[in-house]
């Protein structure tokens, strides 16, 4: 037990906090453990329902020294004054640390030396990790060799420091197995290939065609058993040569070689020692003559020019210089037209790679002529390779639409390339949504799922050891497809109208799908009834759709009678406010905006109806008034709001009735029924009753109509509901009750509010 057994307060708050303290002395911990665990219990606890969240665990993770790994030496032998790559990695050897939280001290020291010879001198680099995530990865630094250190082999130590400066014991490379530095062989270059004349001593300077990065040039001893060889002058750094005519051959016209061997003074027992080809361009006399001309480099995809006058030179037949602008120069060849693409106009040649990811070199041959004589030179052109990371060609993958929640599997790998390298590219995913989208490195198959609705992206990064290219696509991520309704023919999907849409009654809708639509297999409508005045939706009443009768259409009696149950009110807003469908494929849509219908006019008068309608009319109100008389017989309660909605159907067939070609019984007529005595209110209270009411009546047309505030008596408003839209347009065309005597008023009982209704969650429009 750590810091002892504390007590909490005698009572405990459900959502209260209390903190404690403890020490621990983490000397006692063990040296090998990786992590720790720390827990706290609650005990004695009275009324306790959740005994399962009584404890509590945390891990907590030993920050261990690290420990090195064998280092990657490349190469293990070079020359002096070359480079040797040192690729360092560490084992963080607990849960703390990692290789970019990890750095190195790396130093060498020539083989069997002491303690004391261990040096950092010509060691850099360590600044980024490569191979990151991979089981090789580390730090990569460079150890350059100097060209005056001692040939032979050198020891290697490195160590590994953490980010709390823990350090690793060295861990020590030594001779063969670690670096060998040899003695760096002298270099010889046969371009630029030198013009001699034939049969003539030329001296030529192999300052562009001998050096040795140990010895300067004057140092060096440069022979041949060539015949064509003389003689080397390393004061002047020349060598001497002669190409002899002979009298069955001529000339040896054109290229050249000559064998040269360099000794550096190095000790070359039991070898050869370094030897090269030099090339010379060998020319008759008074044929015009060609300088060397120096290779041309260019990066991938690049181009270049080169005049060619200063390089050629021509003389008369009496030995006298002659201008070269008037020499004709030509291409006669190029080796390797597949790479690079040349053209001549005038002395300037032009040269291209053929396109972005080539790589070699070509040899052009030209030839200049004084119309006479004729002169050939080679021209040597290369490609500095570049590296190229590797691309991706993503075609339909650079933009998706995928449903929300659903797998869906990309081969990956199969899209990745590198044109300068035949190994597979590294490759990492990065979704915008945490998570979204995974690699598999084996199969090289990207995963995708996303639960976030919306403009999503997915970047691809595919790299090498050099440079990476990164690549995004586009995921429009989507719940469910948009359906769209529309109250113009043929547009969208379904087709929308509304019958009957009039103050009082009980709205139809009708719906028919386009040519537009798919072939739904699950149809559902939602309607919902709303006040247009303060944007309150009272109901949403849904209707499933038989799919099987799409050719014809629906038409549906929308119905609120636990908010509407005397009919539409004015301002309602009657909205379709969501579809919700499946087609054949399975893809579920869903309405993005809501269709709406203002209800704000009367329905028709009776002298706007035909005969047969009028019938109707009479009938349905007839039949209206009877449920009614007979709901008010059976209530026991308060009937205040039912004697109210029965004086308006009353009125309304009173209406009907007067119409010349009804034939009305009047025994529904306003003022015609009685209400049973049982309900125990007098005939003088309803009246009084009822002519407060229509007085609030009255006042509420004229504020419609006037749309406007007119100021009103102080009337007690638990008496008088003026804001009660069905109170308020009860009554009308009774002014002349209110030219009779009347009654002392009496208070009369207040009349409920409609109960509030709470529907179904609204959807998201």
């Amino acid at each position: 037990t750590i810091g002892g057994t504390q007590s909490l307060p005698a009572t405990v708050s459900m959502t209260g906090t209390h903190t404690y303290t403890a020490s621990f002395d983490t000397s006692v911990l063990s040296t090998n453990a990786w992590k720790s665990t720390f827990g706290a219990r609650l005990t004695g606890l009275t009324g306790d329902t959740r005994s399962a969240n009584n404890d509590v665990t945390a891990d907590l993770n030993h920050d261990r020294p690290p420990m090195t790994l064998t280092p990657q030496i490349s190469p293990t032998s070079v020359e002096r004054g070359d480079e040797v790559i040192l690729t360092l990695r560490a084992d963080a050897n607990d849960d703390v640390d990692s290789i970019s939280s990890t750095t190195f001290e790396v130093e060498t020291r020539p083989a069997g030396t002491g303690s004391s010879s261990w040096t950092t001198d010509g060691i850099s680099g360590g600044e980024d990790v490569v191979f990151a995530g991979s089981e090789y990865e580390g730090r990569e630094y460079t150890f350059v060799t100097k060209t005056d250190m001692e040939a032979g082999h050198y020891d290697l130590r490195v160590r590994a420091i953490d980010a709390r400066n823990q350090v690793s014991d060295w861990k020590v490379v030594l001779g063969s197995d670690a670096i060998t530095v040899t003695n760096a062989l002298p270099a010889i270059w046969a371009e630029p290939v030198p013009t001699v004349l034939c049969d003539q001593p030329t001296k030529v300077s192999m300052v562009d065609h001998v050096s040795d990065k140990e010895s300067a040039l004057s140092e060096l001893s440069i022979a041949s058993t060539s015949p064509s060889f003389l003689g080397w002058d390393a004061t002047t750094s020349e060598i001497e040569v002669m190409f002899a005519f002979d009298e069955l051959r001529g000339c040896p016209l054109g290229q050249n070689g000559i064998e040269i061997t360099v000794d550096d003074g190095e000790d070359y027992s039991g070898t050869n020692l370094p030897y090269g080809t030099l090339l010379f361009n060998v020319i008759e006399n008074g044929q015009p003559r060609w300088d060397g001309l120096p290779t041309r480099t260019v990066d991938e995809g690049g181009e270049g020019n080169f005049a060619l006058y200063d390089f050629v030179s021509d003389t008369d037949p009496d030995g006298n210089l002659v201008s070269s602008q008037s020499l004709s120069l030509s291409i006669v060849s190029n080796s390797n037209p597949e790479i690079f693409n040349v053209d001549l106009d005038g002395d300037l040649l032009s040269y291209s790679t053929v396109d972005d990811d080539i790589n070699g070199q070509t040899t052009v041959t030209l030839r200049a002529s004084d119309g006479v004589q004729t002169a050939d030179q080679t021209i040597v052109l290369k490609v500095a390779p570049v590296n190229d990371a590797p691309r991706m060609d993503l075609g339909d993958l650079a933009s998706l639409e995928l449903k929300r929640g659903k797998t869906y599997v990309y081969d990956i790998a199969s899209l990745v390339y590198d044109i300068d390298d035949d190994s597979d590219a590294f490759v990492v995913v990065t979704p915008s949504e945490n998570g979204a989208a995974r690699y598999d490195l084996f199969t090289g198959l990207m995963t995708v799922e996303f639960e976030d609705l919306g403009t999503q992206t997915i970047t691809v990064t595919a790299q090498d050891k050099y440079d990476s290219n990164s690549y995004t696509i586009m995921v429009n991520v989507y719940d469910a497809k948009p359906f769209y309704a529309s109250t113009e023919a043929d547009t969208g999907y379904m087709t929308v109208s509304l019958d009957n849409a009039f103050l009082g009654e009980e709205a139809t809708a009708n719906l028919f799908l386009t040519e537009n639509a798919p072939t739904f297999t699950q149809l559902t409508v939602m309607w919902q009834v709303c006040e247009g005045d303060t944007g309150v939706c009272l109901n949403q009443v849904t209707y499933p759709l038989d799919v099987t009768a799409a050719e014809r259409g629906w038409s549906i009696n929308l119905e609120w009678d636990d908010v509407r149950p005397y009919g539409l009110q004015y301002n309602d807003d009657v909205k379709l406010g969501n579809v919700i469908a499946t087609d054949d494929t399975g893809e579920e849509y869903k309405l993005m905006k809501p269709v709406y219908w203002r209800v704000t006019e009367d329905a028709p008068g009776p002298e706007s109806m035909d005969d047969e309608q009028l019938v109707a009319h009479i009938a349905a109100l007839e039949a209206s008034i009877e449920t009614l008389k007979a709901e008010i017989a059976a209530e026991e309660g308060d009937t205040t709001e039912m004697e109210a909605q029965l004086t308006v159907l009353q009125a309304d067939l009173a209406d009907a009735c007067d119409d010349p070609r009804s034939e009305c019984s009047g025994d529904n007529l306003q003022g015609e029924g009685t209400v049973d005595s049982a309900n125990g209110i007098s005939t003088d209270v309803i009246l009084i009753v009822l002519g407060v009411l229509i007085l609030a009546a009255l006042l509420g047309v004229m504020f419609t109509r006037n749309r406007g505030f007119v100021e009103q008596p102080k009337w007690d408003e638990a008496t008088l509901p003026s804001s009660d839209m069905v109170a308020n347009s009860m009554y009308g065309g009774a002014q002349e009750i209110f030219q009779q005597p009347v009654a002392p008023v009496i208070p009369a009982p207040a009349i409920p509010a409609a109960p509030a209704y709470a529907g179904p969650p609204l959807p998201a429009t």
